[in-house]
């Protein structure tokens, strides 16, 4: 019970120091307790939606700790793909978080989260949204919504709602990436199909994190796959491996977040 106390406490201080003490409130009192409706926080006077109940996974993102890249300024982030975006929570962080920013790709399966994804980052310049699922293939599938929306995820089964498929070398190519610096993958296991195919996108990316949570029969094969193409260094962060190319002077940490003084 005490230790259960102290955890609840840690969370709450860690909020309050993400987000200030009103948005706390709202997270930890409205979101996580109310069954339905939509919830506003600022963050430093900009507006952040959260589907109550729904995004209460989401809004981890506000009092957890999470992976972020050390970077260096002759060889800053610049250019990023968000796969898995949800409503934007990582995405507001990366924008926050990498100063020298020119390019932010979110794709995000999930057409009602979607919604608010394109709500929460309507006001935010650099970045351009995507409403299809990240595969090895363009071909149509199908996918199940989740009363979590960070738990959708692609099925088999054509009873799902159908959405349309898109590539990484066809994410490059539209938005005319010269690089990615920062490629995130939370998109609910189906990671290791970005890696059966043309894997040509590997020779420009710098940095891959992908959500070990749910690919830890896979996670192995993934990594050789990697590898061959080329050295990195590997950093496990939460649920989050990371891998960085050698010769880059970047590292990974794994820290709390500071929104109060978000800047877009």
């Amino acid at each position: 019970m005490i230790s259960r106390v102290l955890h609840f406490l840690k969370n709450l201080t860690n909020c309050i120091n993400s987000v200030g003490l009103k948005n706390t409130i709202k997270i930890f009192f409205k979101v996580k307790n109310s069954r339905r409706g939509i919830t506003q926080i600022t963050l430093n006077d900009y507006e952040f939606l959260i589907r109550n109940k729904i995004d209460i996974g989401a809004s981890y993102n506000f009092y957890k700790k999470q992976f972020i890249i050390k970077n260096e300024l002759e060889n800053p982030v610049e250019y990023i793909i968000d796969a898995g975006a949800n409503i934007g929570q990582q995405t507001i962080r990366f924008i926050n978080s990498y100063k020298s920013l020119k390019k932010i790709i979110a794709v995000e399966l999930d057409s009602k989260t979607f919604e608010y994804l394109k709500k929460n980052t309507k006001n935010l310049k650099k970045i351009s949204l995507v409403n299809k699922a990240l595969s090895n293939s363009n071909m149509e599938r199908f996918y199940l919504p989740s009363n979590n929306s960070e738990m959708s995820k692609i099925t088999n089964e054509k009873n799902g709602q159908k959405i349309e498929s898109i590539t990484i070398n066809e994410i490059i190519k539209k938005y005319d990436l010269p690089r990615i610096d920062l490629l995130k993958l939370n998109i609910e296991g189906e990671e290791p199909k970005l890696f059966d195919d043309d894997i040509s996108w590997l020779s420009i990316t710098n940095c891959i994190a992908f959500n070990n949570a749910n690919l830890s029969c896979f996670s192995q094969e993934m990594l050789k796959k990697i590898f061959a193409y080329g050295n990195y260094k590997v950093f496990n962060l939460g649920q989050f491996i990371v891998l960085i190319k050698s010769d880059l002077s970047w590292t990974a940490k794994y820290e709390y977040s500071d929104f109060k003084s978000f800047r877009y």
